[in-house]
């Protein structure tokens, strides 16, 4: 539990805050925000999380996922997939991890040590990522079917709060209504995959193409990495803090002004000011 932080003249400094512990503290003083969440309860907020739950917080009937932001540029995560459907453009991402998995597990090197070996097979990950990213933006059906999990998981059961600390604002929406839904509702248009850089080899914006070839921005993107690192992945609790590494699947909210634009031109974005 983060401890709350008081400023010289009293107030509460509710920046010192987390995320979920600053929505807590927002619904104990009542307003707005619990009369949206559900209009019928009135009692406290439940303290969820942990790896088996996809909401940090429930009030009442409401099921709350809580993304902290504290700089204006960057991504927020909505879903780490680990358990990667099959597909035949990323079987050679995971054939090299099956090469690459504790292939250094008997050095005697330190982690400091390691970083050549590391740096090499960093490069030997990108090329295959990269391949693997360009093959299946063509694949529009496969990235159908894991945007519509994506959806149906961890947007439309939620009620979505970011938390922008630069701002010191918090903003609500319903997670069904993520633009998102309007290009999955769209069954003749496809999705791809659009590379921001050339070194962008482990990542891609999300795209949508629809059927008069208009080409638009879903506001996320798809990276393809090693979950735990590559030391993990080469060497196991000899280079980390964890025993291995696999390839993962991170979908990550990238253009949020975008998204904010969106909601908000439907009076669907609820605005809180840090009490």
């Amino acid at each position: 539990m983060a401890k709350m932080a008081y400023s010289i003249d009293g107030s509460p400094h509710w920046n010192g805050l987390d995320g979920e512990d600053l929505v807590e503290a927002v619904l104990r003083k009542s307003g707005r925000l619990p009369t949206i969440l559900d209009p019928n309860f009135h009692g406290k907020v439940t303290k969820k999380g942990g790896t088996g739950n996809v909401n940090d917080l429930e009030y009442g009937a409401a099921w709350i996922s809580v993304k902290t932001k504290k700089s204006k540029t960057g991504t927020t995560d909505w879903l780490n997939l680990s358990a990667i459907p099959k597909c035949p453009e990323i079987k050679p991402v995971q054939d090299l991890f099956k090469r690459l998995r504790n292939s250094h597990g008997a050095t005697q090197l330190s982690r400091k040590e390691a970083d050549p070996i590391m740096e090499k097979a960093r490069g030997s990950l990108s090329a295959v990522t990269d391949a693997a990213l360009e093959k299946l933006s063509t694949n529009s059906e496969y990235l159908r079917k894991l945007l519509s999990d994506l959806y149906q998981t961890r947007m439309e059961p939620l009620d979505i709060i970011f938390n922008l600390t630069k701002k010191e604002m918090l903003y609500h929406f319903k997670g069904a209504e993520h633009l998102l839904k309007d290009f999955l509702d769209d069954s003749d248009g496809e999705f791809f995959l659009m590379k921001k850089r050339k070194d962008s080899y482990q990542s891609r914006f999300i795209m949508f193409r629809d059927s008069n070839g208009k080409e638009h921005r879903t506001t996320l993107r798809l990276r393809l990495v090693p979950n735990n690192g590559m030391g993990a992945l080469l060497a196991g609790k000899k280079w980390s803090v964890n025993k291995t590494s696999v390839p993962t699947f991170k979908f990550q909210q990238e253009d949020h002004e975008g998204l904010f634009s969106y909601l908000n031109d439907k009076n669907k974005l609820n605005k809180f000011p840090y009490p």
